[in-house]
């Protein structure tokens, strides 16, 4: 374990994720909302009705459900799919998704979902100002790293475990930073891939796999490769709190939604999502989302 996989594990598992403030719970429950409500709202796109198909053919067994409709998938493929549909290039709303489908598919409560994305949230935070001002490479691997340590937190591993999930993601998640001929949806994708494969990193992790031992602080490690330098101390800053009480965001979410599923549904769902840490199970957020 190299000096920063230390740190990831120390940040996923720190003492101030155990009983948030108002302000770090505020910060969770503002992405998950956001990015529940992309999903429904883009539910019906192209992308969307594509990577439906690809996640029912490999949908085994339990799993998490494509928010919007009641199709069961891996919470790996349910992450991709949901966040194609979110249709946001934001990390956050990334993280907010794959950790969502990790709770739903291992039936975890809705307090360890908001820790998980908030472990998450400030990994990706502390990782986006190591990797700020490079031109070569995407935020994709920030990105997968901190779905990776934030579905480990939810899947209960240990530091170490942590540690793997993090090396695990860091080497496979290098996404070229190339915009020009880019599709449309390009960059979506790219992102939907990077959740995908955070989740799916956490979940080899738990199963015991491994990866390099040096992976970010070694020769042709991801700081070297990726960043070009080593980080500074003050580059590592743990993601910050959101004072507000989140009233704009809610209403935000039951205009946008409640064109969807109805009025009544949304505020339901609103309702749901903003009090995640009563609910002992996050899985009757799939049922609320289904659009009849």
């Amino acid at each position: 374990m190299d000096g920063t996989q230390q740190k990831l594990a120390e940040l996923t598992l720190g003492g101030r994720l155990e009983e948030p403030s108002d302000g770090l719970l505020n910060a969770a429950k503002a992405q998950i909302l956001q990015a529940v409500a992309g999903v429904l709202t883009g539910y019906e796109s192209e992308q969307a009705r594509k990577t439906r198909g690809l996640a029912v053919a490999a949908a085994e067994g339990e799993g998490a459900a494509l928010l919007g409709g009641r199709i069961v998938t891996t919470p790996a493929m349910a992450g991709f799919a949901n966040t194609v549909a979110d249709g946001s290039t934001t990390g956050d709303r990334a993280v907010a998704l794959g950790v969502l489908a990790v709770g739903e598919a291992t039936g975890a409560s809705g307090k360890s979902v908001l820790q998980g994305v908030l472990s998450g949230l400030t990994c990706l935070n502390a990782l986006s100002q190591v990797l700020a001002g490079q031109g070569r490479f995407s935020a994709c691997g920030p990105i997968c790293i901190a779905v990776a340590v934030g579905s480990a937190r939810v899947l209960r591993l240990p530091a170490e475990k942590v540690a793997e999930a993090a090396s695990l993601a860091a080497v496979t998640s290098v996404g070229l930073n190339v915009a020009n001929g880019c599709v449309q949806g390009s960059a979506t994708l790219a992102v939907a891939s990077a959740c995908r494969s955070g989740v799916f990193a956490a979940q080899c992790a738990g199963r015991g796999m491994t990866g390099p031992v040096m992976p970010f602080e070694g020769k042709t490690g991801w700081y070297e490769i990726v960043v070009g330098r080593e980080p500074a101390g003050s580059d590592f800053q743990a993601a910050a709190e959101i004072d507000s009480d989140g009233i704009a965001v809610r209403e935000s979410f039951e205009r946008a939604v409640g064109e969807v599923l109805g009025k009544d549904r949304s505020k339901a769902l609103v309702a749901c999502l903003w009090q995640l840490e009563d609910l002992e199970s996050t899985s009757e957020i799939s049922e609320l989302c289904v659009i009849e």
